[in-house]
């Protein structure tokens, strides 16, 4: 298991192309570096860097098999739209699927299962005190600026409003793709058990409206029959 300051310096003080390193070295047990691949599967995904992402993918399709089909359907997607609804429809349905590195036994609730205590993808209010990390020595300074630009467009992207927005988009533009109503559906799951915020309660009314006038009898709009105001975690 990493130790608090371990996790926060894989999380806050490491750029990707280390994390990739890690994701591949044999020096870590296979538990961790499974642990870096995904987080720094979800990082490169988020970050937009595609070739990173392709590289991770099959670590992360070899560590959790269930996540293979998802994984598929991101690499297969024909364009940029395509890929981001992807990777956002695996991260709807996987609330465990997040950029930071864990501390200790990290999240208990299933990936795929949403967590009631909403630890659920991720936030800026978790219990590691990352701005009281150092870099580690052997990065150079061009690694070390890297690292803060990442940061700096990582922490700027709200897991809640990211996943309802693309939820939102695929609904509008592709009406007919079967995962529409599913990812709205969870989109409300998402602004009610995420760390989310006003923009989150604009997201999940807009879903809410959506689901029940596309989708009005689909299994999902059953299921959704409210939408909640956005409201943001508590700090550790």
């Amino acid at each position: 298991m990493f130790d608090n300051d371990s996790a926060g310096a894989f999380t806050r003080r490491l750029p990707l192309s280390v994390l990739i390193q890690a994701a591949h070295s044999k020096t870590l047990p296979s538990r961790l570096r499974d642990q870096v691949a995904i987080a720094a599967f979800i990082r490169a995904i988020l970050l937009g860097n595609e070739p990173a992402a392709r590289e991770l993918a099959p670590l992360v399709m070899g560590s959790v098999p269930k996540l293979k089909p998802s994984i598929e359907a991101w690499l297969e997607a024909k364009n940029p739209d395509a890929q981001r609804f992807a990777a956002a429809y695996m991260m709807l349905q996987n609330p465990g699927l997040r950029y930071e590195v864990d501390p200790g036994p990290g999240r208990i609730t299933a990936l795929d299962e949403i967590d009631s205590l909403r630890d659920n993808w991720w936030s800026s209010g978790v219990s590691q005190n990352r701005d009281a990390q150092t870099y580690a020595g052997f990065l150079s300074a061009s690694e070390r600026k890297t690292t803060d630009e990442e940061w700096q467009k990582l922490s700027a992207i709200n897991a809640p409003n990211f996943l309802c927005t693309e939820a939102i988009e695929q609904a509008k533009s592709h009406p007919t793709d079967e995962r529409a109503p599913e990812a709205l559906y969870r989109c409300l799951r998402a602004v009610h058990l995420g760390c989310s915020n006003d923009k989150g309660t604009e997201l999940a009314k807009s879903a809410f409206q959506l689901l029940h006038r596309r989708f009005p009898d689909s299994p999902w709009a059953e299921k959704g029959k409210v939408w909640y105001k956005g409201d943001s975690c508590p700090s550790s």
